[in-house]
């Protein structure tokens, strides 16, 4: 008989793992059956809505050729024209833009939001 150990959080998600594996065992997850359908739901009404894109406020850009937003863009969305005497405000591609919001974390000058 296997020995699992049972996990249970307020959304449905069943943690489990086996003790006798190397280290502990790996954790591993299950969604129950309720947790499943209110996901489906909420995709489902999520995907009616407009999906929320970067934008980036140019007067609070610094127009650093060095710009993180622009280094840790997934889809390479983030474009930004760099000459030798200086650089201009990165632009966002809003055909590719994932809105995973990566850039709105990295960005230091709080000048990236989704909108």
């Amino acid at each position: 008989m296997l020995n699992y150990v049972l996990t249970f959080n307020l959304k449905g998600i069943i943690l489990y793992t086996d003790p006798r594996a190397r280290g502990g065992g790996e954790w591993r997850f299950r969604m129950s059956k309720s947790a499943r359908i209110k996901s489906n739901k909420k995709t489902k009404e999520g995907s009616k809505k407009k999906m929320r894109k970067a934008v980036i406020n140019s007067n609070r850009c610094d127009k650093s050729p060095f710009c993180p937003v622009k280094r840790v863009c997934p889809v390479n969305a983030v474009t930004q024209k760099v000459s030798l005497f200086g650089s201009s405000v990165p632009v966002i591609d809003e055909e590719k833009c994932i809105s995973c919001g990566k850039c709105v974390t990295v960005c230091p000058m709080r000048a990236v939001s989704m909108a």
